[in-house]
Parts: C-alpha cells; structure tokens; sequence
C-alpha cells in the first residue's frame, strides 16, 4: 500500500471510493452520496462542511509526486442538488475528467457548453454527465 486517500470532509455513508479512475500520477474519486449543496469546484484540498443536499455527490482530484498523494479538487455540478448522485462514476485521461451523475432530474435535452447546467428538474433520475478540463 503506497497511500490511503479519505476525503477531507469525510461523513457517514458519502460512499467515497465508489468510483476510482486513475491516469498516469491523477487521481479521480466519486462519492455519489456526499451531501454537501456547493455547486463549484474548490481548487487545492479544501471541502464543503455542509451536508444539507443528501446524496448530491462529489469528486476529488489528486495528484501523486513521488509516493506522496496530494489533493488537487473537489469538484461538483453546476446544478448540484439532493439524490443527484454525482460521483457514481468517474474517469480521468490526460486533462479531461467525467463524472456521472445517475439520477440527475433536468430536463435539459441539449448539450451545454459551460457551467450553467439547467437546475429544471421535469424529468426524474434521467441523469447525466459532466466534463471538466484542468
């Protein structure tokens, strides 16, 4: 075992570890069930204290330099809300992350260029899938 990788805002049942992808010395872990309502990415280590948006999910981003692991991210969805799960998968490649967020509500039926994915929530659990680019 070279590192133990826990987040910084550790609660019962965020179910961090749910999803792990790793590219080269990055890191990307999902937490479908983390509850904190934040809806922009904190760079660095820090996270959210809060845990008033049950089971909107988070993702951390690490960084490996030698045998140390280090966090990078704690990111979330522009529209994050409550049983949203984001987190529930992830993956990372060179500079692009996804994560899925399964039970994501909007209706939004197009692709958004941006930060600012629809908050309508007419269509329930339809999911969806966010990218980031460091």
């Amino acid at each position: 075992q070279q590192a133990l990788l826990k987040a910084g805002n550790a609660r019962v049942n965020n179910h961090y570890g749910t999803s792990v992808s790793i590219d080269g010395n990055l890191a990307v872990v999902g937490a479908p069930d983390e509850s904190a309502n934040d809806t922009a990415v904190i760079q660095g280590s820090g996270t959210s204290s809060n845990a008033s948006a049950t089971s909107a999910g988070a993702a951390y981003l690490y960084r490996r330099s030698g045998s140390t692991w280090t966090g990078l991210a704690y990111l979330k969805a522009p529209n994050a809300e409550a049983s949203d799960q984001f987190g529930g998968s992830c993956a990372i490649s060179s500079s692009s992350i996804t994560v899925g967020a399964t039970l994501e509500d909007s209706s939004q039926a197009t692709i958004t260029n941006d930060n600012l994915a629809s908050s309508n929530n007419a269509v329930s659990n339809s999911g969806a899938v966010y990218l980031f680019n460091r």
